[in-house]
């Protein structure tokens, strides 16, 4: 599995080189980062943790965002296991594995790098301004009670409110609707803030002895190259998906949904 990757990995640079050459000698400037697409898995390290997928695509000037519940079922060598446990137990690079392999099997799948960090380390990354986010766009009246924002549906956010208000999600409310709360909240700190995505590489390189990736010193340049790129473009969306699971696991729909997200 790790050769594939690998293999995929230097293809997909390969292929950027030499687009990258073919225009400079037509005499075409190719900006940096404008040819690329990352793929993340994204952990939040607690005790139950928080997964967001993630695809920066420059080709396409989109960045998109998946949440997925900590019991969500994925295959494993003795049968099946959570991404949740996997990722306790195993470490984030192993949940990253399962997931393509639940959704790709015996296919050669796209290179997903892993970042794992703690609560207190992802709300450092987005530490910046504040942001507001409408709740009234995906919960229901029942679930912004339980959430306390019966009163104004617009909650106002900084990085430490924001993290205290999913905490919550997850603890009142159903798996698969507190995760799209957080790619939600997500969302809205990288669509209000036009400093964050271009500065999230080299926050991630800073805070490098507090995470848990495989992105190495080149990955990092070359991610944020890409944010730089599409922070710089005006018809950049930014958006997050839902999809559905039944009884903690994906339907056939959602497998669609994913396997073109990573695709």
């Amino acid at each position: 599995m790790m050769g594939v990757t690998l293999w995929l990995q230097q293809g997909q640079q390969q292929q950027q080189a030499l687009r990258q050459a073919a225009a400079q000698r037509g005499g075409i400037t190719v900006e940096a980062g404008s040819q690329s697409v990352w793929r993340f898995l994204l952990v939040v390290q607690q005790e139950q943790p928080a997964f967001v997928l993630a695809r920066a695509d420059s080709l396409q000037q989109t960045v998109t965002l998946c949440a997925l519940p900590a019991d969500l079922q994925v295959n494993a060598p003795a049968g099946t296991t959570t991404l949740g446990e996997c990722a306790l137990t195993a470490g984030a690079g192993r949940a990253a594995q399962l997931l393509q392999q639940t959704l790709f099997g015996d296919e050669a799948a796209p290179a997903l790098y892993y970042l794992a960090a703690t609560p207190a380390t992802w709300q450092t990354f987005a530490d910046a301004d504040e942001v507001r986010w409408d709740t009234a766009a995906l919960f229901d009246a029942a679930n912004q009670r339980r959430l306390g924002l019966d009163a104004d549906p617009i909650a106002v956010l900084t990085a430490d409110t924001a993290a205290g208000l999913l905490a919550k999600a997850q603890r009142v409310l159903a798996p698969e609707t507190a995760a799209a709360a957080r790619a939600a909240v997500w969302c809205a700190f990288l669509r209000q803030q036009p400093a964050l995505l271009p500065a999230l590489a080299d926050r991630w390189r800073q805070y490098s002895a507090r995470t848990l990736t495989n992105l190495h010193s080149g990955d990092l340049t070359g991610a944020g190259e890409c944010f730089g790129y599409l922070s710089r473009q005006e018809a950049l969306r930014i958006d997050y998906l839902q999809v559905p699971i039944q009884d903690n696991t994906l339907t056939a729909e959602a497998m669609r949904t994913l396997r073109e997200m990573l695709g």
